[in-house]
């Protein structure tokens, strides 16, 4: 508190060479005149630090002593004003800026959200906007239990929602509902069916009545293992088959693509544009703004006028950055259409399946290249269908083509 005291009046520092330099401060001292961190520099030589309305009482006492003074460059507050007199027009542009942050930070210009895993940002974000709090809005008078209720009742599957606003930035906290769990009827007659063609390897059954045994070759949408049982009396009863039937199957899948390809290749000329986005109104520093060549890839980069996390301004600086390309032939690749011919097969097998043995075959035809999977793969084809008599819908064959 002393310091920022003595920063507004101002201090002078002051050396005082002499023979008696300390009779000076004794003088100072009787005629009240503070004197302020004295120390020796040499033998005959102190210095110290005065106010400025003192600076001729301490020249007078020290030359009654018959000691010299010097005086120092003003600091503090008297000399800082004194600058900015002479700079008017600095001290009207930072009055402005400082007026521009104040003003912009009662405005929201940036929402960020977070939480969400299901929901997209992009459905909170229009919801938001329909309940009035987006970008632009002034936020001074919004209360959050309004919106939090509005927000909540927009989107059901939220179950808490929190505002929290620094500035001209809003964090939207989201925490999604737990949805409720799907609740089956245990007196339900469900089936287990096959999904594919194979011959079964294994299997187990843990409730209902098996159709099939191992090494039969049954087919897809077969019953497997059947809802209804036959208790010792002879009567049938319905119930939830359950099992594991596991069987070898075989695939064959094709993928094709084009012969020769074109791709881009960069040239290394590069051009770079400059413009400045104020909200949704964008100038542009250069001319031919239109659109550009297609040969050209576009990379953006924005420089906001904001300091992350405690405001933001709705200017941006926008950098564009064009760089030539040229289209140059390539021809197709077999790797490629393997490996995608590979993840459809394991997608097709599930997470649990496992490939035996498997065969890649190509073949150029008419600007073609084909390339075909062969497979053979052990999986599980059991799956739960509710009621007696199954129904799954059609599936693409195990002859697959898949064209790139």
């Amino acid at each position: 508190m002393k310091n920022w005291f003595r920063s507004v009046h101002g201090l002078v520092p002051v050396s005082v060479r002499g023979a008696n330099p300390e009779r000076v401060l004794t003088l100072c001292a009787q005629q009240g005149v503070p004197c302020i961190r004295p120390q020796p520099v040499e033998d005959y030589a102190l210095r110290f630090v005065i106010y400025p309305k003192d600076r001729t009482a301490v020249e007078t006492l020290s030359l009654r002593c018959g000691c010299f003074p010097t005086f120092g460059e003003p600091r503090g507050f008297p000399r800082m004003r004194k600058t900015l007199r002479t700079r008017r027009f600095a001290l009207l542009l930072l009055a402005l800026a400082v007026s521009a942050v104040l003003l912009s930070s009662m405005f929201l210009w940036e929402i960020d959200v977070s939480g969400n895993e299901t929901i997209s940002t992009g459905r909170i974000l229009r919801a938001l906007e329909e309940i009035g709090f987006s970008e632009g809005k002034c936020w001074l008078g919004m209360k959050s239990e309004m919106l939090q209720s509005e927000l909540l009742l927009k989107i059901p599957e939220l179950a808490w929602v929190s505002f929290q606003i620094r500035g001209s930035r809003a964090d939207v906290i989201v925490t999604e509902a737990i949805p409720a769990p799907e609740i089956r009827d245990p007196e339900q007659p469900v089936s287990l069916i096959s999904n594919a063609d194979g011959v079964i390897v294994r299997m187990t059954v843990l409730n209902g009545q098996p159709q099939v045994k191992r090494g039969d070759y049954v087919s897809r949408g077969q019953t497997l293992i059947s809802s209804v049982a036959e208790d010792l009396q002879g009567e049938s009863r319905p119930l939830h088959a359950m099992g594991s039937v596991r069987a070898r199957t075989y695939w064959e899948m094709t993928a094709a693509a084009p012969l020769e390809t074109r791709k881009k290749s960069p040239t290394g000329d590069r051009k770079t544009h400059w413009a400045l986005q104020i909200r949704k109104k964008r100038l542009n520093f250069y001319k031919n703004s239109g659109i550009s060549n297609e040969d050209c890839d576009t990379i953006y980069k924005m420089y906001d006028f904001a300091i992350p996390g405690v405001f933001r301004l709705p200017v941006s600086l926008t950098c564009e950055t064009r760089t030539e390309s040229a289209l140059s032939a390539g021809m197709a690749s077999a790797d490629v259409l393997a490996q995608t011919l590979n993840e459809t097969l394991q997608r097709r097998i599930g997470p649990d399946g496992e490939v035996l043995e498997s065969h890649l075959t190509q073949s150029e035809q008419n600007g073609l290249l084909t390339v075909t999977l062969r497979a053979e793969c052990e999986q599980e084809i059991g799956v739960e269908v509710p009621g007696n008599i199954p129904e799954i819908q059609e599936e693409p064959s195990t002859n697959d083509r898949t064209d790139h």
